[in-house]
């Protein structure tokens, strides 16, 4: 084997380049001697090209931007990529069915086509709202293409506002404004994809309800300035539109298709097996570096890594922070996250460990807590929840306990 792994390594996982090392053994190894997975659903994930892939129940989704590791996420819109079916209602618009190729690369996605009428254009969703808590964060989404129309907005309503987003889908995409309603939406982003499409999203931060609930789709002429508008359309172009969704959540998790009813996406539960496990599991002594992508600025989100017994023992959250908690002990440093890539470093010998995030302050403390016959969860915890809704690109294991200064290197 060539000697891409990390010095001294005893199990290198490179999941972006599905290359996968072992000390114990000179055979070829998958990410599946390494790794069990649980998800009691189907999930998506995303290439670097955009390109979305489906993965079967109880299948690690890794592709070349990583491992991806997510909570449960309900898709609350009917109909998500049918928008003939469902709740859906059309106002001074017509939709053709299946007539270009979604970013699955199915020939699923559909037209939404002003018609010639002075009048405000859009696809209509109404009383999907009925079972979100009120207060809580919702978050919509939708995958979009020009077809001679390039700008594009969401009209969404709860029990007592109107939020109105408008989105520019040329160039790469960008997000004009978030405010026109009665209440502005707390964030929003566009996200570039195969085939031409963009995936827009807009999050309310404190959800008004329960009893209502309504999400539109707007078309707009290009160069509009408000969502709201009245124009003429020309009667054949438009644009297209693919893979609708409503969740509870601060930020868009991947897609959830649905059909006649909402669906749920399972979490992901990617505990170690193997050598991997045999070298978590011992308490004279290990280490571990975690690399990240995509992990959402969230305070009550993002834990890297935890174990069944209860005992995180380390994980970066939104509010910059390091931590690790076992046997009562709780200790955290503040450190930059990184836009892009995280690195996130553990050492034990216990009763003493040793983090640190992107070469930052290391964090240390003295713990009884012990690794002897726990269940590690890669990216979350064994026992589910708190999901880094994250690409993991790679995770390495020494057997050793690493100094301080090394840990904090490799990390850098």
């Amino acid at each position: 084997m060539p000697g891409w792994w990390l010095s001294g390594a005893a199990v290198d996982l490179d999941f972006i380049n599905d290359r996968y090392y072992d000390s114990a053994t000179a055979a070829p190894r998958t990410a599946l001697n390494f790794l069990s997975i649980s998800r009691a659903s189907i999930g998506y994930a995303r290439s670097t090209g955009g390109v979305l892939t489906q993965f079967a129940t109880d299948t690690l989704r890794r592709s070349d931007l990583g491992l991806l590791v997510e909570d449960a996420r309900t898709n609350i819109l009917k109909a998500s990529q049918d928008l003939t079916g469902g709740d859906w209602s059309t106002q001074n618009v017509s939709i053709t069915a299946n007539s270009t190729n979604a970013p699955d690369g199915t020939a699923t996605a559909d037209t939404i086509t002003p018609d010639v009428t002075n009048n405000v254009h859009r696809h209509n969703t109404v009383g999907a709202g009925g079972s979100i808590a009120n207060g809580s964060s919702v978050t919509f989404s939708c995958y979009v293409k020009p077809n001679g129309y390039s700008y594009v907005g969401f009209h969404c309503v709860d029990l007592t506002s109107n939020y109105h987003a408008r989105f520019d889908l040329t160039g790469s995409g960008s997000v004009i404004a978030l405010t026109g309603g009665d209440v502005a939406f707390s964030s929003g982003s566009v996200e570039s994809l195969a085939n031409g499409f963009f995936r827009v999203t807009a999050t309310i931060n404190s959800w008004n309800g329960p009893d209502s609930g309504g999400f539109r789709i707007v078309v707009l002429p290009n160069n509009s300035t408000g969502v709201i508008t009245t124009w003429t359309g020309d009667g054949s172009s438009g644009i297209y539109a693919w893979g609708a969704q409503m969740e509870v959540g601060a930020f868009p998790s991947s897609y959830i298709p649905t059909t006649t009813t909402s669906a749920t996406r399972a979490d992901d539960q990617a505990n170690f097996i193997g050598n991997a496990l045999t070298i978590h599991n011992t308490d004279a002594g290990g280490s571990l570096v975690i690399q990240m992508q995509g992990v959402p600025n969230s305070t009550t989100i993002s834990p890297s890594f935890l174990i069944a017994n209860g005992g995180e023992l380390i994980f970066i959250n939104g509010s910059n922070t390091v931590s690790f908690v076992g046997g009562g002990t709780h200790t955290t440093a503040n450190t930059a996250k990184r836009p892009n890539l995280d690195k996130m470093g553990y050492s034990w010998a216990i009763p003493n460990m040793s983090g640190v995030l992107n070469g930052g302050t290391v964090v240390t403390a003295s713990d009884d807590i012990t690794h002897v016959g726990s269940t590690p969860g890669l990216g979350g915890g064994s026992a589910g929840g708190n999901r880094c809704f994250g690409y993991i690109t790679r995770c390495t294991l020494w057997n050793t306990r690493l100094a301080d200064a090394t840990l904090q290197a490799l990390t850098a």
